[in-house]
This record gives C-alpha cells, structure tokens and sequence, in this order.
C-alpha cells in the first residue's frame, strides 16, 4: 500500500470507531473533514446530482433554516438549520465520493472501520463487565456496568453493521470474505452482550424484517412506505404513558420514561401540526422540564422521576413532526421513499439483496425512533455514513 492510496478521504472514516465508542460527540469530526476533502475532489458535482436525484431534500433544508420565523428561540434555531445544511452537504459529499471510488479504494478503509467497531465493541464489553477496570482511571470510579458510557458505540455499531458487511462482501477479495463473516458474527452477538434494548431491538426486528423479505421478495416495495408511514404515523403510533405497551415494561424505567416524553411530545404536536414548532424547539419547551414519576402499573412502586422533555423526545420521527409539523414529515417521508426508490428497482427479485437492503434500514430506523434526538451530529454522522455505504453496495455495477 503506497502513500498516495493512503491519502483518500475514505481513510478518515475508521477514525469514526474508537470516536463513536469513547468521544460519540466527535463521530462528525472525520466524516466533516472527508466531506469537505470529498467536495474538493468533486469539483462542485454534488450540487447537480443532488438536485437531479432527490430534489426534495433541499426543499426540506429550506423548511428546517426557515422554521427559524416561527421558532421558540429563533436565533438558535436559524444557527442549527445552517449548522444542518453544512452536515448534510458532508453526508451527500461522503456518499458521492464512495460511489465514485474502486472496490481497491474501498475495502481496506471499511475492513478497518469494521474490525476497530468490533474491537471497541469488545474491549468496552470487558471493562461493562469488570466494571471499569480498563476505564477507571479516566471515569474517577463512576460505574459502568449499567454500560451508558458505550450506548452511542453499540448504537453506531448497529446502524452501520449490515452496511458494512455488505460492502465488504461486495468488494473484497474472495479470501477475506471468511474474515469479514467472522467480524460481523463477532459485532453482532456483542450487540447482545452490551446492555442497549433499543439496539438489541434494532437488530432484532432487522433480521425479522430481513427474513421476511428474504421469504417473500415481493415485498420489498413496500419497505418505503412502511418506513414512511413510520414517520407521518409516530405522533399516535409511539406507546403512550399509561398504555398496554407501558405496562409490559413496566420494570424498565428508561423505557418507561421514553413512553412518558412521546405522550408529551404528542400533546405538543396536536398544539401546532402544520409546521411545528421551529427547529431544535424541543429543548426549550414550555413544560418541558415538568417532573414526571415513573411508577410501576402493577404495583405502584415508583422507580424514578424524569422530565417531561429532556432536551428532545428521543424518537427522531417525533421530532421532526415537533419541529416541522406534517410538512416537515411529509418531506421527510418523501426524501426517503425518493431515495430508496432506484435501490428498490435494482434489487427486485434478487432475495438475498433484497434482505440485505431491509437488514440495513431497519435498525436505523428503530434507533432513531427510539434511542436518541435526530439532529445530534454524531447520530446524523453515523446515518450519512450508513446511507453512503448502503448506497454504494447497491449502486448498478459499471
């Protein structure tokens, strides 16, 4: 390997693993530097292809920085939305350059980010399960076992597993394949080892939802629009405070206190559901920080007491109904079904792509619904650098 195959933007995303794990807030750091090094290189061809191939997505960029007229601090809100302007043109520069690079270019830095995710993956399971004993000089003796430190890195490994180890399986060499099965078997039984529900969860209904269409290819077509639906359903297909659903989990507060913020980020909605509340509103809501208790249904033994809306509600599709109103999610829907329509029509007939195609969107979709707030940078690093791999495993071969 020379100097100058070294020297590709593509390199900087293994950096993204050890981040993800250790620093989460710094995952953005690499794929805004290769975004920017990918936009040099492209000499301004991102403009024009995003344009020709998914004309909706600007038109939700222009909603999200114009959400700033309406926008409980509309200051902050304007900054946010050019803040999501530049992060999104580094996502679409990031995924314009690995179509454009060779399987040569490509499979070594992904090899690499699939076996430092997995490193990472293992080495925090040890010190989850010694409780710090590799981190306790640097966390000052604060527990780890309950494994919070790493549920940014376990998410980052389940968004991105079966994105990557499909690429890899598409442009490696015939002997690494065993390799590369080995790493994504070792990434996955770690999911389950780590103590994330909403990533077990993810891959969970993931590999459901693959062994579906892997069954019954025929219905791939309708995996835009179950993912749609998805997003102009949540307000009232999120499990609310106090339902069957919140009841069945009634023993697992943070579960339980997620219910309680989408019952109030529902409430919120139905107040404005054209257009939202402006973009990032969800941090300074009115009765956002309203104490609530989360008490057992059964026998009323109170384990904790949040917060109505703590920052954001958790569940990215709620959000964006929060912020931007049934346009906002009505865009979205519609940025993503324009976006997976071309994959689809590629993939149709082919059960093993077309299983492969659900494995990669599922768990995104169920860690984003809910784990996290969808405009954190390291979350939006993480899905630009999934679409770009997924992306470039689907592309028509030449």
């Amino acid at each position: 390997m020379t100097v100058k195959n070294v020297l590709r933007p593509e390199w900087l995303l293994p950096l993204c693993a050890p981040l993800a794990w250790l620093a989460p807030q710094g995952v953005w750091i690499p794929v805004a530097i290769a975004g920017l090094w990918s936009l040099i290189l492209l000499r301004g061809r991102v403009f024009p292809w995003i344009l020709r191939t998914n004309p909706v997505l600007p038109v939700f960029l222009l909603l999200a920085v114009s959400s700033a007229l309406w926008a409980l601090d509309p200051m902050a809100s304007f900054q946010r939305g050019l803040v999501l302007c530049l992060e999104v043109l580094a996502g679409l520069s990031v995924f314009l350059r690995l179509r454009t690079a060779s399987d040569d270019e490509l499979y070594r830095p992904a090899l690499t980010l699939l076996a430092a995710t997995v490193g990472m993956a293992v080495l925090t399971l040890i010190d989850i399960k010694t409780d710090g004993l590799l981190s306790g000089w640097a966390r000052h003796g604060n527990s780890v076992s309950n494994g919070v430190p790493y549920s940014r890195g376990i998410a980052f490994q389940t968004i991105l597993l079966a994105p990557l180890a499909g690429l890899l399986l598409r442009v490696a060499p015939a002997r690494m394949r065993g390799a590369i099965v080995g790493l994504a078997a070792v990434a996955l039984i770690t999911v389950f080892l780590h103590t994330s529900e909403t990533s077990m969860g993810g891959i969970l209904l993931g590999l459901l939802a693959a062994g579906v269409v892997f069954a019954l290819p025929r219905l791939l077509p309708l995996l835009p629009v179950v993912l749609a639906f998805g997003f102009l359903a949540m307000p009232w297909m999120a499990p609310k405070a106090n339902s069957t659903v919140y009841c069945m989990v009634d023993t697992i507060p943070s579960l339980m206190h997620r219910m309680q913020i989408w019952t109030f980020g529902a409430e919120r909605v139905l107040e404005k559901p054209l257009l939202g509340w402006g973009l990032d509103a969800d941090r300074i809501m009115p009765g956002g920080h309203t104490p609530v208790t989360l008490a057992s249904c059964h026998t009323g033994q109170v384990w904790s007491v949040g917060e109505s809306l703590p920052l954001h509600p958790h569940n990215g599709p709620l959000q964006i109904w929060i912020n931007f109103g049934l346009l906002g999610a009505a865009l979205a829907a519609a940025t993503l079904g324009w976006a997976l329509s071309s994959i689809i029509e590629r993939t149709r007939g082919n059960r093993g792509a077309s299983a492969l195609l659900t494995a990669c969107l599922i768990p995104g979709f169920v860690v984003i619904s809910m784990g996290y707030g969808f405009w954190q940078s390291w979350l939006l690093a993480t899905l630009w650098l999934a679409a770009s791999l997924t992306g470039r495993r689907f592309q028509a071969t030449p």
